[in-house]
């Protein structure tokens, strides 16, 4: 699936099907529906880190944005106390950059390789 559909792509089919049904369930009187609720601003945090997740792997600051927005998204439906989610925030935020600095190979592994004509 990789190769025939990016995951945000995916996402947004998957989205906009979703708006599509809530909007048909209002005018059939069988639900409310709304695209806004509380905290869906933080959406995007999550999607692009989502998407990086998906496109690149799962790496340090893709997963340190995705935990970050799903906290404040749970902030914003009180299900964590929104001062407790920027408070805790802030030292962890300087924490995973202390640990990126420390362990993360600048360049990363590259190949040098030679070829060796032979002239006779």
């Amino acid at each position: 699936m990789k190769d025939n559909m990016s995951f945000g792509r995916l996402c947004l089919g998957i989205l906009f099907l979703l708006i599509g049904f809530g909007y048909a369930g209002n005018i059939f009187g069988i639900w409310h529906f709304s695209i806004f609720f509380r905290g869906w601003w933080t959406l995007f945090i999550i999607i692009p880190a989502l998407n990086s997740m998906y496109e690149r792997g799962i790496g340090i600051w893709n997963t340190t944005w995705l935990l970050f927005g799903a906290s404040l998204l749970l902030g914003e439906l009180h299900i964590l106390h929104s001062r407790d989610v920027m408070r805790f925030g802030v030292p962890v935020f300087f924490i995973v950059l202390g640990i990126y600095l420390l362990f993360h190979r600048d360049g990363g592994s590259s190949v040098h390789i030679e070829i060796h004509r032979d002239d006779e």
